[in-house]
């Protein structure tokens, strides 16, 4: 052909390959057509219009199975490969639709004027299209690469689609830049999938794609929206420090390996709603600019968001923790977080750290099966709500933690807070509703409570006291001491007196295993053991009844007079008579206790005088301790 008649020129076409560290030059024959002034060969010429005949005849002899041309054994290269290194394809010459390449193709560097289709065609022993520009749109839908496929450093000017194609091997597209749509929809990559670095201008779509092994977005960027919505990552799948400017979709995606997005920028609507997380998955340093949503999403590992910013409203309802920890340390929420219907769904339940947090807006977890809540130095703006939360965490070691809190307008509704330390937490307008306490500590104290004691609960400082040694109760029996009078004095503010009166309770039982002086023992002993501290009322009757009781027998068979005032008689007649009927001596029983009333019999012995006088000390006592126990319950 007479393209290729000229023997004494050969194409001036090189360029230093950064990959390889090597210089590619072309080998091939200048174009005889292209004039005296022509340097290059026929698809490295740069007169586009004059070559486009020529060179389509060419591609045309290519793929009707006359390869030859397009054959090279490059200085190390073992097996021949198909080079198209810097080929200048013109508009309408780039159609290789349902072709095989049967050896390894080169594209490096390649320019592909106007549409480019690869759609179901089969590269059998890998393709290089490193460096290669497609100014039109780029179609390898269906396409199959069967060894590797390498697209570094290539440009999308317009729409590429890989739609449902697959990687057999390792798939690299690293700092590759797709301008518009980037489309790999249902697309299997059954090796390595490279993004790292890549530019997605337009939308990324890889809806349904498949990764089998492990999968890198590092430091890629999206401009556009990028949906990974159900689709499948079964390696570790990494986007670290990569940045998604408008809405990041992965609505039922499954991470089957580890996952990373720490120092990720979501500039847009972060969507996690019902994706699954098998590994651990890491959000660290990462910023969410908008709303995040994790909702009905499975974390079956270890979740991050350590020193995490949201800008905007954060949402993780109806989510499923099959994981020991979720993890907010050091985090940043600007607005307000929703941790709702959090469940274990038969596992043990996860823990929830948010330890030197803040949130300047609402934080609110409710109707949740936690282990148990860790938030020493949390500083939040709004409020701070626990509402109806099971903790399954008895573990003293490891309570629920809201020390050195400001717990400011914060609300508790049904929560157990024999589970949560409140220890050096500073307490202001709280609320508490359906408080709950746990069983306090061991058996024999839970015994002597039951009998003797106050009602059987207590809080976690108190329960955590009792397992030290004598040296060192005084000191917790104190903070937990502090503890209550705080409870207290917040439940009296918002007007929870039954609430109050317990925290009354408590507080005094950890000043009698505190530093109570002995008189004070004494005095907090008797008062514990009558009514338990305002809490027995019928502890409390008992006594009264026993003492009652108890005095009658004392005074059954005495000597006694009375006055008789019958009529016809003198004004009375000084009758002697022993106390013989025990209805008598029960009378006389109650008539004593009975201080500004006159009793009936006269007791003539001295001994009964003092009898008489404990009596009439003890009774009043007891039925005041009664009393008091009866308006308490009633309050209640």
């Amino acid at each position: 052909m007479a393209q290729h008649t000229n023997e004494q020129k050969t194409c001036a076409y090189e360029f230093d390959d950064p990959f390889k560290k090597q210089t590619y030059k072309c080998t091939r024959q200048v174009w005889g057509e292209g004039g005296p002034e022509e340097k290059f060969c026929l698809f490295h010429s740069e007169q586009y219009e004059k070559k486009k005949e020529a060179f389509k005849q060419e591609i045309d002899l290519f793929r009707a199975g006359n390869p030859t041309y397009f054959l090279l054994g490059g200085m190390k290269e073992k097996v021949k490969f198909y080079d198209f290194t810097g080929f200048r394809f013109p508009q309408g010459c780039s159609d290789f639709s349902n072709h095989e390449f049967d050896r390894p193709v080169r594209f490096e560097k390649a320019t592909f004027n106007g549409d480019t289709s690869f759609d179901e065609s089969t590269f059998s022993r890998g393709a290089s299209f490193r460096l290669s520009t497609f100014s039109g749109n780029a179609w390898f839908r269906q396409a199959t690469f069967c060894i590797s496929a390498e697209f570094r450093k290539a440009t999308f000017s317009s729409n590429a689609s890989f739609d449902e194609s697959t990687f057999i091997g390792k798939a690299s597209f690293k700092e590759a830049i797709f301008s518009n749509l980037a489309g790999f929809k249902g697309t299997t990559f059954n090796g390595d999938a490279r993004f790292d670095g890549t530019t997605f201008s337009g939308n990324a779509e890889f809806e349904t794609a498949t990764f089998c092994k492990q999968a890198a977005f590092k430091k890629a960027t999206f401009s556009g929206d990028a949906s990974f919505d159900e689709s499948t990552f079964i390696g570790k799948a990494s986007f670290k420090e990569a940045i998604f400017s408008n809405l990041a979709g992965f609505e039922g995606t499954t991470f089957s390996g580890n996952t990373s997005f720490k120092g990720v920028i979501f500039r847009g609507h972060a969507w996690f709603d019902k994706a699954t997380f098998s590994g651990d998955a890491m959000f660290n340093e990462s910023t969410f600019r908008g709303i995040a949503t994790f909702n009905e999403a499975i974390f079956s590992d270890i979740a991050v968001f350590q020193r995490a910013t949201f800008n905007d409203e954060a949402f993780f309802y109806a989510v499923i923790s099959k994981t020991t920890a979720i993890i907010f340390y050091d985090s940043l929420i600007k607005r307000n977080i929703s941790i709702i219907t959090f469940t274990a769904d038969g596992h043990l339940p996860a823990s929830l750290f948010f330890n030197a947090s803040e949130i300047m807006g609402n934080l609110t977890i409710e109707d949740s099966e936690i282990n148990r809540i860790s938030a020493d130095n949390l500083t939040y703006r709004r409020g701070f709500t626990l509402r109806n939360i099971v903790f399954r965490n008895n573990d003293l070691d490891r309570p629920s933690t809201l020390g050195n809190v400001c717990l400011e307008r914060a609300r508790f509704i049904n929560v157990d807070l024999s589970t949560v330390a409140l220890g050096g937490s500073f307490m202001r307008e709280v609320t508490f509703d359906r408080i709950r306490f746990g069983n306090p500590t061991t058996e024999g104290w839970l015994w002597s409570s039951r009998l003797l004691g106050r009602p059987n609960e207590a809080i976690y400082e108190e329960r955590f006291a009792r397992y030290f040694d004598e040296g060192d109760k005084k000191d917790k029996f104190g903070a937990a001491e502090t503890v209550y009078r705080t409870l207290k004095h917040e439940m009296e503010k918002q007007h929870a007196k039954g609430l109050a009166r317990r925290m009354r309770a408590g507080e005094l039982e950890c000043k009698l295993h505190g530093d109570a002086n002995f008189f004070q023992k004494i005095v907090l002993c008797i008062y514990r053991f009558i009514n338990g501290f305002g809490l027995r009322w019928i502890r409390a009757l008992v006594f009264c009844l026993v003492c009652l009781i108890g005095f009658s027998f004392a005074y059954w068979g005495k000597d006694a007079t009375w006055l008789d005032y019958e009529a016809g008689k003198e004004p009375y007649v000084i009758v002697e008579q022993r106390l013989d009927n025990w209805l008598h001596a029960l009378r006389h029983s109650v008539e004593t206790s009975i201080v500004v009333l006159p009793t009936k019999y006269t007791l003539s012995d001295e001994l009964m005088d003092l009898t008489e006088g404990t009596q009439r000390l003890l009774t009043p006592l007891l039925f005041f301790a009664f009393l008091q126990a009866v308006r308490n319950a009633a309050r209640d």
